[in-house]
């Protein structure tokens, strides 16, 4: 996504002010209209949708999964080409999630894991907003603490508990400095956190051979915002492994907060 497409996200997003448009050199001889480019922006992400309807993603999906085991959301596609590829190549590639919401009992039964309940999370307010990860391991999800080795080809689950959160986006950094966006699925923007408990994302996520590291984030905050300074900053770090102890909250709007585990890589 090139800056101009950002800025106008960021636009949209209620997180700068129209008048930045104008600051950054985006009108007159050089862009146009921020109204006309607005209308632009929301038309094209209608008529992908509208193209690529959720019911044909899914039967994708469904054709591939016997094939394909994973894929990554990056945040140098945008949504226009995220959603025109979907139906034949991305979410093909994903993999269905093996923690799934569902009772306590019925959770623990079939993986070797208990969720945390709505009651869990309503005791827990004022502990914020947490994040967790899990290795499949057989037909188990194993919980992982923060600072524990995975190795490459290990699937991992990620969730979340929101704990009074209203948006949230989760993303990952490896050591080969790629940034990774697991929640929501497409865009820069932050989505509305679901409250019921621990929430485990749709689809699980399997390492790739990047060295040293993988640190996941969880991002949160009152109103909605874009997490693309992220992917700025660790563009300019010229060291990538900066990346593993590196302050993000710096480069994120403000009253956002974060929540993350780093995993090692063996």
């Amino acid at each position: 996504m090139g800056k101009r497409t950002r800025i106008l996200e960021q636009i949209k997003a209620g997180e700068l002010p129209a008048s930045e448009y104008a600051k950054l050199g985006f009108d007159g001889q050089n862009g146009g209209n921020l109204f006309e480019e607005l209308s632009a922006l929301e038309k094209s992400d209608r008529e992908i949708l509208a193209q690529y309807p959720v019911s044909m993603v899914q039967s994708a999906v469904a054709a591939k999964l016997s094939t394909s085991k994973f894929a990554k959301n990056r945040f140098n596609w945008n949504i226009q080409h995220i959603l025109a590829c979907a139906a034949v190549f991305c979410l093909a590639l994903m993999i269905p999630f093996f923690v799934t919401k569902g009772s306590s009992a019925k959770m623990s039964e079939a993986v070797g894991v208990t969720l945390e309940s709505a009651t869990d999370e309503s005791r827990a307010k004022g502990v914020g907003s947490r994040i967790y990860l899990y290795k499949k391991v057989g037909d188990n999800a194993v919980k992982l603490s923060d600072s524990d080795s995975v190795s490459a080809g290990d699937i991992i689950q990620i969730s979340y508990i929101a704990s009074g959160a209203k948006y949230g986006a989760i993303v990952s950094v490896d050591g080969n400095g790629v940034v990774t966006q697991h929640y929501p699925e497409y865009g820069y923007t932050s989505a509305l956190l679901e409250t019921n408990g621990e929430i485990p994302l749709d689809y699980s996520y399997q390492l790739d051979d990047a060295p040293s590291f993988e640190r996941f984030l969880l991002i949160t905050g009152d109103k909605p915002f874009t997490v693309s300074g992220i992917v700025d900053a660790v563009d300019s770090f010229d060291n990538k492994n900066m990346s593993i102890k590196a302050d993000f909250s710096m480069y994120l709007p403000k009253n956002t907060k974060i929540t993350e585990l780093l995993l090692l890589k063996k």
